[in-house]
Order: structure tokens, then sequence, then C-alpha cells
């Protein structure tokens, strides 16, 4: 297929050509948790912890998830749907200092 799009001397100056699979659903998981640890960390100083349900992982993995980009959507649904909940909860006083939130997802929505 790369001979068919690409002329020849643009191919040559290629030195390793590298096929991806797509990522498996445990290994999009690993790096939702890996995602919300770095989260936990920027919000230690606040003293606040965030914990997921099966049921908002599996929401922000289905509609963060795209075969064709891969991980990297993920990590802007994280920003926009978690992220900015949480942040809002703490500028209106909703989440205390020394608090563990527990999110969880209903009527695809996360809520906490």
């Amino acid at each position: 297929m790369l001979k068919q799009s690409f002329r020849p001397e643009f191919l040559n100056r290629l030195d390793e050509i590298v096929f991806y699979k797509p990522l498996m659903k445990d290994e999009i998981t690993k790096i939702l948790d890996l995602l919300i640890q770095d989260l936990n960390k920027r919000l230690e100083d606040k003293n606040v912890g965030i914990e997921l349900t099966k049921d908002a992982k599996d929401y922000l993995i289905d509609n963060g998830y795209d075969e064709v980009y891969g991980a990297r959507p993920l990590k802007r649904f994280v920003q926009k749907k978690l992220e900015t909940l949480i942040a809002r909860k703490l500028l209106t006083g909703e989440i205390k200092p020394n608090t563990i939130v527990k999110v969880e997802c209903r009527d695809n929505e996360l809520i906490i």
C-alpha cells in the first residue's frame, strides 16, 4: 500500500516502517489509571483524592478512546469531563479538604 501511495524517492528516505496494532481495553484502562494517578498527585495539596467506580471508568474509556488516534483523545476527554467537574466543585466548596471523592456515572454523565 505504501508503494501505491508514495513515490520511491520518499520511501527510500525512511529508515523503518513500524506497524502498530490498536490498543486493547485493558491497555486503555491502564492509561486511564495513570491519568487518574496524575490527577490525584495534583490534588494532594488540597488533601483531596479521586476514586472512580467501574461505570465511571467504562464511561471515560468508551467515550474518550478512538481507534484511529489511540489514547490521546482520552486525556482531553478526562480533562473536559472529569477535571472540569472536580474543579467546579472545588471552587464552589462542595468538595472539602481531607476528602476522597467517589466519581460515578449515571445517565451517561459523571457525578460526584
